[in-house]
């Protein structure tokens, strides 16, 4: 086993703390927006550039974690940023096409409602 990164004691409490209550509670967040706005249209950028980040920085927490796994670092230090990582990825990464196709659907009933104003 490798010299730790940091104490492990303290990354899994301060990273699990610190990233799983702020990052993923606003990943919470910003589903919720997206539910909200996503039927009506509104903040398409915002919402759907959020969750493309959300899933950047998910992929980048685990592949951190990973690194940390293959190079022999604690468990403490591996296992929040796999944890963190893989939830931040795969929640966002797979509601990602949903909220994309409620955006288009919306801007599709607009436009088609626009079409029959015009007639």
């Amino acid at each position: 086993m490798t010299t730790p990164w940091v104490d492990p004691q303290l990354c899994s409490m301060w990273y699990g703390a610190i990233v799983g209550g702020v990052v993923l509670g606003g990943g919470g967040v910003l589903g919720s927006l997206a539910g909200l706005w996503a039927p009506r249209a509104k903040a398409c950028r915002w919402i759907l550039g959020g969750m493309q980040a959300f899933v950047t920085f998910g992929l980048i927490q685990a592949a951190v974690g990973i690194v940390a796994l293959i190079s022999g670092q604690p468990y403490g230090i591996w296992y929040p940023l796999l944890l963190c990582g893989g939830i931040s990825t795969l929640v966002m990464g797979l509601n990602l096409p949903r909220i994309r196709r409620a955006y288009m659907v919306a801007e599709n009933r607009r436009v088609q409602a626009e079409a029959l104003r015009n007639m």
